[in-house]
C-alpha cells in the first residue's frame, strides 16, 4: 500500500517518472545569427500514479468517496506535508492534479491518476 502524506491507497497499478527538458530560441539581437536553440534539462522529475480506490481493502475501511475526498485534497497541501516512501519514491510531492475515471458500471473500485512534480528528500529534509 502506498502513503502520500497522511492519505492512504490501496491498490497502485502503474508509476511513471519522466524527466522534463526545456528548449528555448534565443534570438540574436544583432541580425547576424539564425534563431539558436537552446535546451534546459530541468532538475524536476514529474510522476504519474494510477491506481484504484476499494474500500474492501483500504485498511482504514474508508469508503470511495472519502478516498476521493483525501485524494483531492492532498492539491491544497504543501508538498513538504506530502511525503512519499514507496519504492525508490522517497521524498514528497507536489500533486499538480487528480482525476477519477467515472465507470457507472463499476461500484466496487474507482480508478484514479495523480499528476505531481518529485522532491527528492536527500535535497529537501
Amino acid at each position: 500500500m502506498m502513503e502520500i502524506g497522511d492519505v492512504k491507497i490501496p491498490i497502485v497499478s502503474f508509476i511513471s517518472l519522466s524527466r522534463e527538458r526545456e528548449i528555448e530560441e534565443i534570438k540574436d539581437p544583432f541580425k547576424q545569427l539564425d534563431v539558436v536553440p537552446v535546451s534546459h534539462e530541468t532538475k524536476m522529475t514529474r510522476v504519474n500514479i494510477t491506481g484504484f480506490l476499494n474500500s474492501d481493502v483500504h485498511p482504514d475501511d474508508l469508503s470511495i468517496d472519502e478516498q476521493k475526498r483525501k485524494l483531492k485534497r492532498l492539491r491544497s497541501i504543501d508538498f513538504l506535508n506530502n511525503s512519499i516512501d514507496y519504492k525508490d519514491l522517497k521524498g514528497y510531492l507536489l500533486i499538480e492534479d487528480v482525476n477519477f475515471v467515472e465507470d457507472g458500471e463499476i461500484k466496487i473500485a474507482r480508478e484514479f491518476e495523480i499528476d505531481s512534480v518529485y522532491f527528492p528528500e536527500v535535497k529537501y529534509e
